[in-house]
């Protein structure tokens, strides 16, 4: 976020119900005055350098002001009852509340409204209308020349925006939706879903990016440049209030120094954000020259998971004891083993479910007044260090840390020749459960730094049921959006996106483990059927969790990677035997255990199933080669070449943005561009621009 000083403009008329900076032709005058509509139909200018109104009217409109819009020098105010009036400059190229205005009518209570070129779209619910604007020598007028109703299938409008050349528009819905629209045809291209939640902001930036501002106080940064589109950022910006604008100024680049741009909330928040993304920016430039200025070396990591269905150790037999042993060394020596457990107690214990709401807090530390959980989770400490020793392991390994969420339990193992080259480990959890207070779902994180490498190792235990898709991903949104961990600060090149390791996402490094519960969107028999030709393919195209990652643009868990699925569904069986649920319920087998990755340096190497049958699940394994880094001191000299190459970049920026404001002031194009040529003072050719036309 960009700081900037806030002023306070107070003013005895009525409540603001929009607001436009008026069109200026001198630089100097550029973001000076301001129009504002209020809810009585009044219109009063201010002035932001007197702070003071300067001007009222308030016969202008009858009705609530809901848009201000730009037109080239002039502004367009359209009130409740439809009610149009063009204010064009004057003589000396000004706007004035003095002048008249005539009225026109267009349809009413329009909810969003933009100028496209020379056409104003408007909308309301699920209706779209389009108005062509004509000047001339005997007035101005619109003509509507489409109205288009969207199939009720859409949400409503909610917002719309275009791309700077005017030829495409966004619109924003209710649903979570953006519609495409080519505004030669007036018709809609594309239909994106990028959200389950409402969409109440789009702004396009630099024809390629679309900040969209949601319901939820959230800002997504999508990059459409893709086919699928890619999300490059998303952030808390509003703290749960509605996002209801998003704005940005042109003028910013050449009056600021950079693209500036603006969040408005519902409660009255306004927040200026960095449109070049300038850390981002930075960040991927050196790491495309990352191997100027590392040196790096490949390791071992062993993910295990499995839902123990509330199993106790002591219960193994000597043959679980083994299978267990062959598990924990899927590949011999790693320097990491990671072990998470779902159901490690009894989710189903109302006891433990109480405790876990009420945050009930023992006092005492002696042994004799754990509950039964804490004793159940050191025991599984216990068995795992012995079994990790007994797995044929030539290294020696330590347990370098141990956290548990009610049901969850994680724990990570490194061979103690690498630990001297650990720091900064620490653990957090993420509840999902019962709205977040209940830890029967939800997440345990681990994260480190390994030389100059940042881990992440997320096990975790999202919602139920078959046809519970959205409560899973909603989960999993939870998880990635909670900031997890303090912060490191002042390690650069460790984080990747721009974090500082407070966020799951903001590590190079991450593995995301355990019992997903994504199913497999078939009936019983016909999954059975396949299991039985191991036709693995053909059950993985049924998959929930493979149909989100690669339809639902707003699932979270898109940027993350599952190597291929090469064994039979590992739930649900009877316990101690190799069947599938026979009970009343006779549950359809799917892969709800599963391990995925995040990062640009991982390879996948196996990815397996184990028999140990105490559960009700099979537990899983996977190994891979990761590649960490250590900064060396030439990493200055690479930092001085992308300052430099950034402020190449920026001067390109400049330059766009002094022609795009010259532009939207009314000058043709192709002038401005000449005018620049040969003076490259915005100052000058504003000046000149404005002497000639």
């Amino acid at each position: 976020m960009v700081k900037q000083e806030a002023t306070t403009i107070g003013h005895e008329d009525g409540r603001v119900s929009s607001i436009a900076a008026c069109p200026a032709v001198r630089v100097e005058d550029e973001g000076r005055r301001f129009w504002c509509g209020l809810f009585d139909g009044t219109l009063i200018e201010i002035d932001t350098e007197t702070c003071k109104v300067t001007s009222r009217i308030s016969s202008a409109h009858s009705s609530p002001v809901n848009h201000i819009l730009r037109y080239k020098l002039q502004l367009w105010t359209i009130d409740d009852s439809g009610v149009v009036k063009i204010w064009t400059p004057n003589v000396n190229k000004q706007l004035s509340l003095l002048e008249k205005s005539p009225a026109i009518q267009i349809a009413k209570k329009q909810q969003v409204a933009i100028v496209v070129r020379n056409e104003l779209w408007t909308a309301k619910d699920r209706n779209l209308n389009i108005y062509a604007y004509k000047s001339g020598h005997i007035g101005n007028s619109f003509e509507q020349v489409e109205t288009l109703d969207i199939f009720p299938e859409f949400g409503n409008f909610t917002c719309l925006t275009k791309n700077r050349e005017g030829t495409i528009v966004y619109s924003g819905h209710m649903d979570g939706k953006v519609m495409i629209w080519d505004t030669m045809t007036h018709s809609c291209v594309r239909v994106v879903p990028v959200s389950n939640y409402r969409i109440c902001s789009l702004l396009c930036v630099r024809e390629r990016y679309l900040w969209t501002g949601f319901a939820t106080g959230r800002i997504y940064i999508y990059d459409m440049s893709f086919a699928h589109w890619n999300l490059v950022k998303s952030w808390d910006a509003h703290r749960s209030s509605p996002v209801t604008q998003l704005i940005f100024n042109s003028s910013s680049i050449f009056l600021c120094g950079n693209v500036q741009i603006a969040s408005f909330a519902e409660d009255g928040g306004v927040k200026i954000w960095d449109g070049m993304l300038t850390r981002d920016w930075k960040e991927k430039e050196m790491l495309q020259r990352d191997a100027e200025f590392c040196e790096f070396r490949d390791i071992k990591v062993l993910i295990c998971s499995w839902n123990i269905d509330a199993s106790k150790p002591q219960n193994l037999e000597e043959e679980e004891a083994a299978a267990m042993e062959s598990w924990l060394s899927a590949i011999k020596d790693p320097e990491i083993i990671v072990v998470g457990f779902q159901e490690a107690v009894n989710l189903e214990s109302k006891k433990v479910t109480a405790k876990s709401i009420l945050k009930f807090k023992n006092k005492s530390k002696s042994k004799t007044n754990e509950e039964p959980w804490t004793q159940r989770y050191k025991l599984w400490q216990d068995k795992l260090t012995e079994a990790i020793g007994r797995a044929g392991h030539q290294s020696k390994y330590e347990l370098i840390h141990c956290h548990n969420l009610i049901g969850l339990f994680t724990c990570v193992f490194v061979k103690v020749s690498e630990k001297p080259k650990i720091q900064c480990a620490a653990a957090g959890k993420v509840k999902t459960g019962f709205g977040g207070l209940h830890g029967n779902k939800g997440a345990i994180a681990v994260r480190f730094l390994y030389e100059d490498s940042s881990f992440c190792f997320v096990n975790c235990h999202l919602a139920a049921g078959q046809g519970h898709v959205l409560q899973r991903n909603n989960d999993a949104a939870t998880i990635l959006q909670t900031s997890v961990f303090e912060p490191i600060n002042g390690d650069k090149f460790v984080f990747v996106k721009g974090g500082n390791g407070t966020l799951i996402t903001d590590h190079g490094l991450c593995f995301w483990s355990g019992d997903l519960n994504y199913r497999i969107d078939l009936p019983r028999q016909k999954v059975l059927e396949l299991i039985g030709r191991q036709e693995w393919d053909k059950l993985y195209e049924n998959d929930q969790l493979q149909r989100e990652q690669s339809q639902n643009l707003a699932f979270m868990l898109r940027s993350f990677t599952e190597g291929p699925i090469q064994f039979a569904p590992t739930y649900k069986y009877n316990p101690l035997s190799n069947t599938y649920d026979t009970s009343e319920k006779q549950r359809i087998p799917a892969w709800c255990d599963r391990i995925l990755y995040r990062g640009e340096r991982i390879q996948q190497h196996s990815y397996d199933r184990h028999e140990l049958t105490n559960s009700d699940h099979r537990p899983i394994s996977a190994v891979f080669t990761a590649t960490i880094k250590r900064v060396l001191p030439q990493v200055e000299k690479v930092q001085v070449d992308v300052e430099a190459a950034w402020a190449n970049y920026m001067e390109k920026i400049y330059h766009h943005g002094m022609e795009n404001w010259l532009v939207e002031c009314g000058y043709p194009r192709e002038i401005v561009k000449q005018v620049l040529e040969r003076d490259y003072n915005i100052t000058n050719a504003a000046n000149f621009l404005n002497s000639q036309y």
